[in-house]
């Protein structure tokens, strides 16, 4: 069974009421990726199926071959927002939110070397409302990030995914913000280096990273977009970090 390490950031409520179950306008766009033993294009996206979206996941061969097309969660009910990793051995890992009856974050594997899928797991922690999931590889496991709501604020969680362990751990609170915008939460993996980043409020980027040492998450850094860009602010902030 999968191993789950969690880690909390805070931030606000209000931000995520627009985000509930039954609040959503419309399913994210498709997200994409090469996989990097055979070259073909993977796709995770959601299609409205009459009662609810369906998360499905394509591969694309190429050379004229049709996609290998495989419903990864038909059980949905408002915007299930799905995302892709691909691990260098090629594996596969999707995430999404569960609508239905609460909202909750699950993910399921394909195994490259035999195209089976593994059984639906719950990603956030039992009993919380967990909406926006974002996923990334970092060469050796997948980290997915996401946000619940938490008391004078939002927490974006993130979850360290390893094969050869029991039951999650724990959360850990490492930042809090009461910005009620959309805090746009991303997970990066790099050149050794893992960080999260979000909006932290209407002028800057919060963001921490992983010390793989000690497995702990840093204290919150900030950065100004005051007059520009929330993108310019994160590509200082990959600049910063990458040159640790």
């Amino acid at each position: 069974m999968a191993h789950f390490v969690r880690t909390v950031l805070r931030a606000s409520v209000g931000c995520l009421l627009c985000l509930l179950p039954g609040l959503a306008l419309a399913s994210d766009p498709p997200d994409s990726a090469m996989n990097p033993r055979n070259g073909s294009i993977e796709t995770a996206d959601s299609h409205w199926a009459g009662n609810g979206f369906i998360v499905r996941h394509a591969i694309n061969p190429g050379r004229g071959q049709s996609p290998i097309v495989f419903d990864v969660s038909t059980d949905q009910g408002g915007d299930p927002d799905p995302r892709l990793a691909i691990g260098s051995n090629g594996d596969t890992w999707v995430t999404w939110r569960r609508s239905t009856p609460t909202s909750q974050v699950l993910i399921r594997k394909r195994i490259y070397s035999t195209g089976t899928w593994s059984e639906e797991r719950l990603a956030s922690a039992s009993g919380e409302i967990a909406v926006r999931p974002r996923i990334v590889h970092d060469g050796a496991n997948p980290w997915v990030a996401y946000l619940v709501p938490a008391t004078g604020g939002t927490a974006v969680e993130t979850v360290r995914i390893i094969d050869d362990g029991p039951d999650p751990f724990g959360p850990t609170v490492v930042s809090t913000t009461s910005y009620t915008g959309d805090l746009d939460v991303q997970i990066n993996a790099e050149s050794g280096h893992l960080w999260v980043t979000w909006v932290d409020s209407a002028s800057t980027v919060g963001w921490c990273t992983n010390d793989y040492g000690t497995s702990t998450w840093s204290s919150p850094s900030y950065e100004s977009y005051t007059g520009e860009s929330v993108a310019a602010a994160r590509v200082r902030i990959t600049t910063t970090v990458l040159g640790d």
